[in-house]
């Protein structure tokens, strides 16, 4: 006992250093960030689709059972007055039955597209549902951004709005996109108000969340001047908690409850009803809008709030739990040397702690990363691939540190080559350091090579993954150094250079340095791909 609490007091102590800078990092991202209050204590209407899950509407056979839409309404009473509907089928013609036992109102969706049949169904279920319930049921939205989609032409749309008028007297309307509505003024005789969705982050120019009260200000500026007199409803109106940036516009959860806050205060200076995008996040809108499009709702998928109505908000409110996992994985990795009865100096133990502490924090960014973006088992697989790869890249400079000689000091990753061979006979040749650095940094580059072209050739609906991308290809530079890699053959050229060649593609599909984001992800491909193009160190003697 009397030789060990020396022997561990230097690597114990490096652990508790950081610790601390582990909960200092973490209690800085977490910091509660000031924003102003939502008044009123309710908002006044939540865009309502029930979809749970594996749950979608494009499973034209699947009908949403009456207890989840009891189970979410009874949720969203203490939230909102009012709900608004996209469609009348499916199971949802329950909301207007179901909402008036829960105090709030229903803006009942009729779905109209091409499909006259489809169409004629949907307006009969919505009429017989306004008609049992009229009490609660304050307007009937004929279609959903039917122009913007191009599926009917003004005239055609205002033939099914006038087929509605024809059966009921509740008032109606139609929802889509500012301009749309100021580029088919015609519609506006037919509807009783305008609903106009009002989106800063889809805007053709993205807005950032500084700017995007102005911008709906001047929005609502702009349709009340083309149409005087007509009442108007901002009828969606929010922000992404999760998801890429779009030039100057950053999803977040700050972000989100910044933005819904200060727009319900300016709806209220302007007396403008409006309705916020969206009750619960819909997992089935990544499939059409990637990771962003399933992460608007105020409530997560599991129906838990993302923030208070009033009151600071946190990025990472379970910022003691990273910081707590960050430190275990420094203790971690500086217990692998203790075990191996390693006898190191400070400097060295603080390095372990310090590899296993940004690699802990690094998991932690990286979970969310795939958390949020895996829609099925194939993208759950390819993600969690990739975290495998970036831990034993990551890693393996702890067992570098760790042991000043062994198998793990110098070894470079194989060629790809030498993998590709081990992959057809694996049983040939010994899995060594070498082979298996080979294999993770051959699958980063791969992907990222792969990533790196579609951002590069469509990138509106794809994540940056610098969070997994990053920690690897820095775990190569520290191994290789400034140089190149000495096996390093005409495959990593290739691959190399098509990742650097897709830096300056993206920097110009962003609008050069405005999306912060994309810059990092740039500089992220850069630093992959430099071990793989840089000229080759030459042996020495």
């Amino acid at each position: 006992m009397s030789t060990l609490a020396p022997r561990l007091l230097p690597p114990l102590a490096a652990v508790a250093l950081v610790a601390l800078a582990a909960l200092a990092f973490w209690a800085w991202l977490g910091r509660p960030i000031p924003l102003p209050d939502a008044p009123g204590g309710k908002f006044e209407c939540l865009s309502y689709t029930p979809y749970r899950g594996s749950q979608t509407p494009f499973d034209k056979a699947f009908v949403v059972p009456k207890s989840q839409i009891e189970d979410d309404l009874a949720h969203l009473a203490d939230t909102t007055r009012c709900v608004r509907t996209y469609s009348a089928m499916q199971g949802l013609d329950a909301v207007a039955e179901v909402a008036p036992h829960h105090g709030l109102d229903v803006l009942l969706g009729i779905w109209i597209g091409r499909e006259a049949k489809d169409n004629a169904l949907e307006i009969e279920a919505a009429v017989r549902a306004a008609q049992a319930h009229p009490e609660r049921v304050k307007a009937i939205v004929v279609g959903n951004e039917t122009l913007l989609r191009r599926e009917l032409t003004g005239a055609q749309l205002i033939a099914e709005i006038e087929k509605v008028r024809a059966r009921t007297s509740v008032p109606l309307t139609y929802a889509d996109v500012w301009e749309f509505w100021l580029k088919h003024p015609e519609v506006a005789a037919h509807v009783d108000f305008l609903t106009v969705h009002i989106l800063p982050y889809w805007e053709d120019e993205p807005v950032s969340i500084e700017a995007s009260l102005a911008h709906v200000q001047a929005v609502l500026d702009k349709v009340k001047a083309a149409f005087p007199g007509k009442r108007i409803l901002v009828g969606e109106t929010g922000w992404p908690s999760e998801g890429r940036s779009r030039e100057q516009a950053a999803p977040g959860r700050v972000e989100q409850a910044r933005f819904v806050r200060e727009f319900v205060q300016l709806a209220l200076r302007n007396d403008v009803r409006y309705n916020l995008i969206e009750a619960f996040d819909q997992p089935w809108k990544r499939t059409l809008e990637g990771t962003v499009g399933g992460y608007w709702g105020l409530f997560s998928e599991g129906r838990e709030a993302k923030w208070p109505l009033v009151g600071p908000v946190s990025e990472h409110p379970h910022w003691p739990l990273a910081a707590g996992l960050a430190t275990a994985a420094a203790l971690a990795v500086v217990g692998y040397g203790v075990i191996r009865r390693r006898v190191l100096p400070f400097a060295r133990w603080l390095a372990l702690a310090l590899l296993g502490g940004v690699w802990g924090s690094a998991l932690v960014l990286q979970w969310r990363l795939v958390a949020a973006a895996s829609k099925h088992p194939l993208e759950w697989s390819f993600y969690l691939v990739l975290l495998a790869a970036s831990a034993l890249a990551w890693l393996s400079l702890a067992a570098r540190v760790a042991a000043p000689t062994g198998p793990w000091t110098d070894a470079l990753p194989a060629s790809l080559e030498s993998v590709r061979a081990w992959l057809r006979r694996p049983r040939r040749a010994a899995l060594d350091p070498s082979l298996a650095l080979g294999i993770a940094h051959g699958t980063l580059g791969v992907a990222t090579a792969a990533i790196a072209l579609a951002l590069a050739f469509d990138a509106r609906y794809r994540d940056f993954p610098i969070a997994i991308v990053l920690p690897a290809a820095l775990a190569l530079l520290a191994r290789t150094g400034a140089r190149g890699l000495t096996t390093a053959g005409s495959m990593e050229r290739a691959l190399g250079w098509v990742m650097l060649a897709c830096v300056p593609a993206g920097l110009v599909i962003e609008q050069g340095f405005v999306n912060r984001e994309a810059v990092a992800w740039a500089a992220t491909v850069a630093l992959a791909a430099w071990p793989w193009v840089a000229p080759a160190r030459r042996p020495s003697g």
